[in-house]
């Protein structure tokens, strides 16, 4: 199977090869106070961070699972950091944990989805 493009994107400091397509989410939870005067206000919250990632299986193993599994097992906490590159600029998420995996199959190709959610993003460049 060939691979066509690169999509930058990194577990730990481990260049991911194989990814198809990234699409990163930002979800700020934002609320209207409405008063007894008839006047409103906006209310923010913090931000939650995340990243699908979608990457071409390759026939000898999922790559991207076993990165992940050796980043996790070296934070005592259990997370780990992905980086990837959106446009121009690159970012990097901390604290991430993963949300799910899916996986999908045909005669012709096969893909796998790993939905990633952070507790912090940083633009790193």
């Amino acid at each position: 199977m060939a691979l066509t493009g690169r999509i930058p994107f990194e577990v730990g400091n481990i260049e991911v090869t194989g990814v198809t397509s990234v699409a990163p989410t930002e979800n700020q939870p934002t609320n209207i106070k409405k008063f007894m005067n008839g006047d409103s206000d906006l209310v923010f919250g913090i931000a939650d961070f995340g990243i699908t990632v979608t990457c071409s299986l390759s026939t000898d193993k999922q790559a991207i699972l076993e990165l992940i599994r050796n980043a996790r097992s070296q934070d005592p906490d259990g997370y780990f950091s992905c980086s990837y590159k959106y446009g121009s600029e690159y970012y990097t998420l901390t604290k991430c944990g993963v949300n799910s995996v899916a996986g999908t199959a045909s005669t012709d190709d096969a893909s796998l989805t790993i939905s990633i959610i952070a507790g912090k993003r940083i633009r790193t460049a």
